[in-house]
């Protein structure tokens, strides 16, 4: 269901950024800046790489965190998407080439349903004869791996507990189960902290930069968190969340659907950029053939307006079955007459049934209990194929029709 993946983003960055930004900065401090390449996951075409340049500056982290800063966003959104598998894959690496010293990974291989993973990295910086520790935190967005698919897929649906909370349940677990980790990194108390994270990971992201300063004092005025396509996380109507987040800085598209999830006025931390403009948006399949990407031919005839309207559609549909959080999680019960006359009551949960249905996608080894279903399959059949189509990425258009 993502509309945007993270090599699209940052090529959407770099348009927002072109040639107008970096060279009035880097005309003053040139020598401070570094450059270079770093190979990205395509979350388009599973397995595919791209390579784009970069560049980057330590100055940036003695600014003010709460003043968006799109050269920042850009290499953070380029970190996002090498950083989507472990060890094996290109986060570490990335780093390395941004100057960072000590890089690692964290929680990729978990068991854990409730689990998460990110690639960090640790480097000394100094201006004005003060040094910080800086710590990058990239938060798993994206795998290859079926069993960290159904995992995070599987957060994904699970926004209640036992009863609904302010925060996103399944969220907060997974920051809860990495935060004192992120906590231990700095070995001292001046301490400056990166964050970022695209789709799941944004949203991991954005509530792991909320949190931190309770748990680490010492972050408190030096956290830069930049997120890209992330979920909502927490009631629109929590007390004390506006303006108290102004170093959470949200890129969104309009058109991505992601973004809009959970509904029932849940929000993000800190503060939404919009990201896409239809200038953009004919740009990307010219841009996305220039880096090699085999995708770009399923962008020629893309219209954000179209996807505007689908993803409204989808949310009214979704908004009129199940209208608010409450409802979501508790059981539900329809009783109906069958064909020989008898009276029949299924219970369900909805909650239960997004979660089942992710294992199903994503793993062979969940069964979906079709009791009461049998009769539908006829009606059930298109929908089938067309969430089949969908998942397996052959058209931007089958994931509207798979919603």
């Amino acid at each position: 269901m993502k509309r945007f993946g993270a090599a699209v983003l940052s090529i959407i960055m770099s348009f927002m950024m072109a040639a107008a930004v970096l060279p009035e900065t880097a005309a003053a401090e040139e020598e401070a800046y570094h450059y270079g390449t770093v190979t990205l996951y395509s979350t388009y075409a599973p397995g595919e790489t791209l390579t784009d340049g970069f560049y980057y500056t330590d100055s940036w982290f003695f600014e003010d965190p709460e003043v968006r800063n799109d050269s920042l966003a850009l290499v953070s959104i380029q970190l996002t998407a090498a950083a989507a598998d472990g060890e094996g894959g290109f986060g570490t690496e990335f780093l390395n080439d941004l100057g960072f010293e000590e890089s690692g990974c964290y929680g990729f291989e978990t068991d854990d349903p409730d689990g998460a993973g990110y690639t960090w990295g640790k480097k000394e910086i100094s201006s004005d004869g003060e040094t910080f520790t800086l710590i990058a935190v990239a938060l798993q967005s994206y795998s290859l791996d079926k069993a960290a698919k159904k995992r995070v897929w599987t957060q994904n649906f699970r926004v209640n507990g036992d009863t609904p909370s302010d925060e996103h349940y399944a969220y907060q677990l997974a920051v809860d189960s990495i935060i004192d980790s992120v906590a231990a990194l700095p070995d001292t108390d001046n301490v400056k902290f990166w964050i970022t994270g695209q789709s799941r990971g944004g949203a991991l992201a954005g509530l792991l930069a909320a949190d931190l300063p309770e748990i680490l004092p010492s972050a408190d005025g030096g956290i830069y968190a930049y997120t890209f396509e992330a979920p909502a996380v927490i009631n629109g109507d929590a007390e004390g969340i506006a303006g108290n987040y102004g170093y959470i800085h949200n890129y969104i598209c309009s058109d991505d659907f992601v973004t809009m999830m959970p509904p029932w006025g849940m929000i993000r931390y800190g503060t939404d950029h919009i990201l896409n403009a239809p200038e953009t948006d004919e740009k990307l399949p010219e841009e996305l053939s220039r880096l090699g990407s085999s995708v770009y031919g399923e962008l020629e005839d893309y219209s954000a307006e179209w996807a505007e309207n689908m993803d409204a559609e989808l949310l009214d549909t979704l908004t009129a079955a199940v209208p608010s959080r409450e409802e979501y999680s508790p059981v539900h019960t329809d009783e109906f007459t069958a064909d020989d006359g008898s009276e029949v009551s299924i219970s369900y949960v909805y909650q239960e049934i997004f979660m089942k249905l992710m294992g199903i996608i994503f793993s062979d080894d969940m069964k979906l209990d079709t009791s009461g279903l049998s009769g539908n399959l006829t009606a059930l059949i298109p929908a089938i194929k067309a969430l089949a189509k969908g998942v397996s990425g052959n058209s931007v258009s089958y994931y509207y029709q798979a919603a």
